[in-house]
């Protein structure tokens, strides 16, 4: 097969084979079906790449978080002293208590304040944990005294949570439900356990304990 054109006055002629042909419509649909598979393959492998990466970034986030959490406990529980407090009701309060009256409170009597302008004032402070609408929270009391109208600083610690309880040691056995005891109902107020146990159900962790040695 050929044909022939003319250019400026030069008649030229291209040979064309007498096979060559095009693509049909079958093999560009056939082409066009592959891509669109190797594409999509390819596009599931990255999705699946990406939301693994967003998942273990979320994991370590938590996992952060819980630490961060526990660190603060222990921190907090070590520094235990046995100092008894007056509430804003002028009610007196033992240095270390837990109830679950309306959800668990843990609150306590704690030294270790910071003082970095070297101010007058006392090392103690009050802190206490309690749980509130799913999330573990840390309220510190700058006063040991409260006076009405007295509000503490606020944290949030802790996210999805759904139990927190704590257990305590003290002379050789444990207790639970509530600090003091209620046997210790005729043994003078300043008293401390030896040990505390914290058991955390997070709704996507499942349940976590730690044990914490009190000073003393």
């Amino acid at each position: 097969m050929a044909g022939t054109f003319t250019t400026a006055g030069i008649r030229a002629k291209i040979l064309v084979p007498n096979n060559a042909r095009g693509f049909s419509l079958l093999e560009l649909l056939v082409a066009l079906s592959v891509f669109a598979i190797m594409t999509g393959m390819a596009y599931g492998g990255l999705r699946s790449l990406v939301k693994a990466r967003e998942h273990n970034l979320r994991e370590t986030e938590r996992l952060a978080a819980l630490d961060s959490a526990m660190s603060l406990l222990q921190r907090d529980l070590i520094q235990v002293v046995n100092r008894p407090v007056h509430d804003q009701y002028g009610d007196l309060r033992p240095p270390l208590e837990y109830h679950q009256e309306n959800g668990p409170v843990l609150e306590f009597s704690r030294t270790g304040r910071r003082n970095p302008t070297g101010q007058k004032r006392s090392s103690l402070l009050r802190v206490t944990y309690l749980l509130a609408d799913g999330c573990l929270e840390r309220h510190l009391w700058p006063e040991l005294e409260r006076k009405p109208g007295d509000t503490p600083f606020k944290e949030e610690i802790l996210q999805q949570v759904e139990v927190f309880r704590i257990t305590f040691f003290a002379k050789g056995r444990w207790y639970a439900d509530q600090w003091p005891p209620r046997q210790a109902e005729t043994e003078p107020p300043r008293v401390l356990p030896q040990a505390v146990k914290i058991t955390v159900t997070l709704k996507d962790w499942g349940t976590i304990h730690r044990l914490f040695i009190l000073p003393g």
